[in-house]
């Protein structure tokens, strides 16, 4: 099955292309975004493609759209394709807003060299790797090209959010974090950090991107956490950066992986979508360019056949 690096879709004008993420402009309400089987780490483009990540990371972000409506409206339309998403236009905030629950990954290595302010929060010292927080820490970055630190005054300083604005948008973080930390205590997993991004819709905010992904998210099982917090299996793309981390080339992180690490991030992507929606992940048998082509037309985004061209 061709792995789909970057996609370019006849009749439908390419409005952005992201770390993973492709967007087609539809009509002034609407646009379509196209997830492809590419994979970033450490702000890095990976070159090498991972087998069935699109349709899997498109798949479980709808999947958790659906589930989180109650707590804020989101930009869902409908999923056309296993790798094509139908979204409301709206224009987005130029921040991400990071909630952890657990002291890893990038916030431990930063503390672990005596760091001690994040986003404007002071943690205390004293602190161990993997302990989690007595409640889930915000942790805000810029958009940008390195994810700048910003504490909540020098957002609303910047302009990037009013003060009611960043209220809002902090206290829904909170909520969609508890709720997908009690959907997912419940299937053995602990939802250990992740990221959010939301965009607005004339005067209302709204969720977009995507949510408790492999890709914004990092999963841990709460049997091995309470073994031995060092030592817990992660769920989720840490696999990989841990691998970039040990196989330097000449001091750079790799930008290629060997088949072996890409075909475990794809299992390892697989493993948590059935973990969490309960169901077997099924691929599409379908060539994926003549599969998107009919599905765009069949959802009358396209008035004739397009050319899907898999670069």
């Amino acid at each position: 099955m061709q792995q789909i690096k970057k996609l370019s879709i006849s009749g439908l004008p390419l409005l952005h292309s992201g770390k993973v993420r492709d967007s087609f402009g539809v009509d002034e309400q609407r646009r379509l975004i196209a997830l492809s089987d590419r994979i970033s780490a450490f702000n890095l483009k990976i070159k090498t493609a991972i087998p069935e990540k699109g349709a899997i990371l498109n798949s479980l972000a709808n999947f958790w759209m659906q589930q989180t409506q109650q707590i804020i409206p989101n930009h869902f339309l409908a999923q056309i394709d296993p790798n094509l998403t139908l979204v409301k236009e709206a224009k987005s905030f130029k921040i991400e807003l990071v909630v952890r629950a657990y002291l890893t990954g990038s916030i431990w290595r930063a503390y672990a060299k005596g760091k001690r302010l994040f986003s404007g929060l002071k943690l205390p010292d004293g602190l161990r790797k993997n302990q989690a927080f007595e409640q889930p820490i915000l942790t805000p970055t810029a958009k940008t090209e390195n994810d700048e630190e910003m504490s909540p005054a020098e957002i609303i300083a910047a302009g990037l959010a009013t003060a009611d604005e960043w209220n809002y948008l902090a206290e829904k973080a909170l909520a969609l974090f508890a709720f997908g930390q009690k959907y997912l205590a419940q299937k053995g997993i602990l939802l250990v950090d992740t990221k959010y991004e939301f965009g607005k819709i004339g005067d209302q905010i709204i969720l977009i991107d995507e949510i408790h992904t492999p890709d914004s998210s990092r999963f841990w099982r709460q049997a091995d956490y309470e073994k031995d917090p060092l030592i817990v299996e992660q769920l989720d793309k840490e696999f990989l950066r841990q691998w970039m981390l040990a196989n330097k080339i000449e001091g750079q992180l790799p930008q290629e992986l060997p088949e072996s690490v890409a075909q475990e991030t794809s299992r390892r992507y697989r493993e948590i979508y059935e973990c969490i929606v309960g169901e077997k992940w099924s691929p599409s048998s379908e060539e994926p360019a003549q599969r998107m082509a009919k599905n765009l037309l069949k959802a009358g985004l396209v008035e004739q056949l397009p050319t899907v061209e898999l670069k």
